[in-house]
């Protein structure tokens, strides 16, 4: 009877603490940064340099970030070189409207398919096996991984850009070099559409800054070019211009973004207007993911060991 008192005591506070070890990794499941890295900068050049000085790909920050664009040979870009249009190939001088027609071709590789939500991101071989098939499609992440692997594969610079509203809400876009310009420019695969401020399409750090600014935030416009696809609610992505982070590269599939060892970055422009991301992640990882298990794990064994001893 007391031996099955003693047990009954340490199952109950196992219990206790496999119950709160569950409810801190679905509250970690849901926060928008529980398996990638936020790295909080108020650089603008830890955000944006000028990928034809960088001929290799590599590029560190004034910030010491480092960022990383694959090339054309790239062994996950393979299939994409073999289905992307010769035509929409840029060559070595990218123009706004070479962007365009890039943008829309892949928007048409895909149907929007709200319940594969994270299915094919931060993977092009996952996220090329969903084009036009009979129940493929997918929501903003999968299209804008096959925009960025179709855009590398012809040559042009590009990334993914991550967005969210003050409420969590998120949405990711993509950005391109644009020889055209010199700059980066904001690509809405999902929307179909580029971002336009005073008649010239603008960054998504640039839209960022219209966003907050009361003089400029009427002013930013989407720029469809034409089309008509859905979902078109820009009322509802201009919110999440309050936040923007770019992520550090795009070797995904050989980097990944697993919760130990090398991680993808979101490099999340923070200034004195814009808060800080992440912190809450960084708390409850270590917390959730190492400190509770082994504290489960060691109480597992007092208790094996004094029942062990008891009955022995």
């Amino acid at each position: 009877m007391y031996l099955f008192r003693k047990s009954r005591k340490w199952l109950i506070f196992l219990s206790v603490l496999v119950s709160i070890e569950a409810g801190g990794l679905w509250y970690l499941k849901y926060l928008p940064y529980s398996r990638i890295d936020v790295v909080n900068t108020e650089r603008r050049e830890d955000l944006y340099w000028n990928p034809r000085q960088s001929p290799d790909g590599w590029f560190r920050s004034p910030g010491g970030i480092l960022h990383y664009l694959v090339k054309e040979n790239y062994p996950s870009l393979r299939n994409y070189r073999k289905i992307v249009p010769e035509k929409l190939n840029p060559g070595k001088f990218v123009q706004v409207e070479e962007v365009v027609r890039l943008r829309q071709w892949v928007r048409d590789q895909f149907r929007y398919e709200s319940y594969l939500s994270g299915y094919g991101m931060f993977d092009y071989e996952k996220t090329i096996s969903l084009r036009k098939q009979e129940r493929g499609g997918g929501i903003c992440d999968a299209f804008v991984t096959f925009f960025v692997g179709s855009a590398l594969s012809v040559g042009i610079p590009a990334r993914v850009v991550h967005l969210q509203s003050k409420d969590w809400q998120g949405h990711y876009i993509s950005e391109v070099w644009v020889d055209e310009l010199g700059k980066w420019i904001a690509v809405d695969v999902l929307l179909n559409a580029l971002y336009y401020l005073d008649g010239k399409p603008v960054s998504a750090l640039e839209g960022h800054l219209s966003y907050r600014d009361p003089r400029k935030r009427g002013k930013l416009k989407m720029v469809r070019n034409g089309s008509t696809t859905q979902p078109n609610n820009f009322g509802v992505i201009l919110e999440r211009f309050a936040n923007i982070s770019v992520v550090n590269r795009t070797d995904f599939k050989e980097y990944g973004i697993p919760f130990f060892g090398k991680k993808l970055q979101f490099v999340h422009f923070a200034d004195n207007q814009t808060p800080r991301l992440g912190r809450q992640e960084r708390i409850l990882r270590p917390i959730t993911l190492i400190l509770l298990p082994g504290f489960i794990l060691v109480c597992m064994g007092v208790m094996l060991i004094s029942i062990y001893r008891r009955t022995s």
